[in-house]
């Protein structure tokens, strides 16, 4: 079967896609036609299946907060949350419309949650954050109160 994973950032998208390579898939990765319209997302993938990990919003949003230098920036957390992400790839969206999940997800997309895949023991865990502490309970309020 040939898969394309697209997803969001620090959700596990690196690593589905060795598992399915290393499952004798051909599996291919770019999370950010997950922000693409229907038609140019099938351009893109034309003969691939769509395959979407999704992580928890406050872990996947911890990890983001860290891996890409937040926390040493000391920047506060309600500020981390609605900064546009200027970056090309995420089209200059907040960090909560990034990770709205059900925004993003079409219903052709096949949905694989990190939470449950994890358990498997082939599952590789790529692209680490390095250093990654415990979430505060503060973050993770935060994160409730901003998807209510």
């Amino acid at each position: 079967m040939k898969y394309s994973v697209i997803g969001f950032a620090k959700c596990g998208t690196v690593s589905l896609q060795k598992y399915l390579n290393n499952k004798g898939h051909d599996a291919t990765k770019n999370e950010w036609p997950i922000y693409w319209t229907k038609e140019k997302q099938d351009d893109f993938l034309k003969d691939r299946k769509p395959i979407v990990i999704t992580r928890d919003r406050t872990a996947a949003l911890w990890s983001f907060y860290q891996y890409f230098g937040y926390d040493k920036l000391k920047l506060p957390y309600e500020d981390f949350f609605t900064l546009r992400i200027r970056a090309n790839n995420f089209l200059n969206l907040s960090l909560m419309e990034i990770y709205n999940y059900e925004k993003w997800i079409k219903p052709e997309h096949e949905v694989v949650k990190y939470e449950e895949i994890i358990r498997d023991p082939e599952f590789p865990h790529e692209n680490k954050t390095v250093n990654k502490t415990e979430i505060p309970y503060q973050f993770k309020d935060a994160v409730l109160r901003m998807y209510r």
